[in-house]
């Protein structure tokens, strides 16, 4: 996916870098710090994929400048959830990619999950946008702004 990045962004690869870490992982997530406080982090439909979400919220609000902001946009809970029990906490097998050789993990957790890690960690939430897919009206998607307290 990176060689893919790179490939598709070619004209700003001196102003962007390209990295690769566990996103579970505290002490690797940290090695991402720069001299300066990034302003922005942006987790585009990969809440859903990471097994334990609160290392990534806590090294986010150490690496994050005061004003920063986080967006992730993941699958929405409330209309995604596996074995018809939004509440209770899962592991679901699926196919991201038609084809792929392995089913990925996708972790179901509720709404109040995710808050309850963003809170703990020194965000606020400021922003919630529910997406459907063309021509549903179910979201499938949601989208969340948080801010550092």
């Amino acid at each position: 996916m990176i060689e893919l990045a790179k490939k598709r962004r070619e004209s700003v690869l001196n102003r962007v870098d390209f990295r690769v870490c566990d996103a579970t992982d505290f002490e690797e997530l940290l090695k991402l710090r720069q001299e300066k406080l990034y302003d922005k982090a942006v987790s585009n439909m990969a809440i859903m994929d990471i097994s334990d979400i609160e290392p990534l919220f806590r090294a986010l609000r150490i690496m994050l400048n005061e004003n920063g902001i986080f967006v992730c946009a993941t699958h929405h809970p409330c209309f995604t959830f596996p074995n018809e029990d939004y509440f209770t906490n899962c592991i679901d097998k699926g196919e991201a990619i038609v084809g792929q050789p392995v089913l990925q993990n996708y972790y179901h957790r509720t709404i109040e999950d995710i808050f309850h890690v963003a809170f703990q960690s020194g965000f606020v939430l400021d922003g919630f946008y529910e997406v459907p897919f063309e021509g549903q009206t179910t979201p499938i998607i949601m989208i969340l702004r948080f801010r550092i307290r």
